[in-house]
Formats: C-alpha cells, structure tokens, sequence
C-alpha cells in the first residue's frame, strides 16, 4: 500500500527527486543569504576599524568579539 504524505507518494520516484531538489535549493539558497550577511558585517566591521582609527590589538578583539556573537548564535540553533 503506497501512502502518501503531504502530497508526495514516496513509492514515486519523480516525487522523492522533486523533493531533494526543493530542499537542496533551499539549502543553497540560505548558504547564499549567510554568506552575504557574513560579508555585510565584516565590511561594517572594517569600516568601524578603519573611521575609529583601531590599532591591531583593538581590531583583534573586536573580530573575537564577533566570533564570539556567531558561536553564540550557532548555538542557539541547536
């Protein structure tokens, strides 16, 4: 007996591979919006080093800092 879950007979093959491929361009597409995100706060962050004059030690702690925010975030996820 085929049962069907949400719409998707999983005895159809067209069906499973429909699905992999909604989720894989899902996937890629949020790796596609962190990575933008990512480049947005480090061109935020070198312009913040760069109009406060931060010397390197500074620069180094604020981009530990930084990390530090995205662990925390990661975390937070599972």
């Amino acid at each position: 007996m085929n049962t069907q879950i949400i719409g998707i007979d999983k005895a159809n093959e067209s069906d499973h591979d429909s699905v992999i491929v909604l989720l894989n361009t899902a996937r890629l597409d949020e790796r596609k919006n962190q990575a933008e995100v990512a480049a947005a706060r480090l061109v935020r962050l070198a312009s913040h080093i760069a109009q406060n004059g931060l010397n390197a030690i500074e620069a180094v702690e604020l981009l530990r800092q930084e990390a530090e925010t995205i662990e925390h975030k990661a975390q937070e996820l599972h």
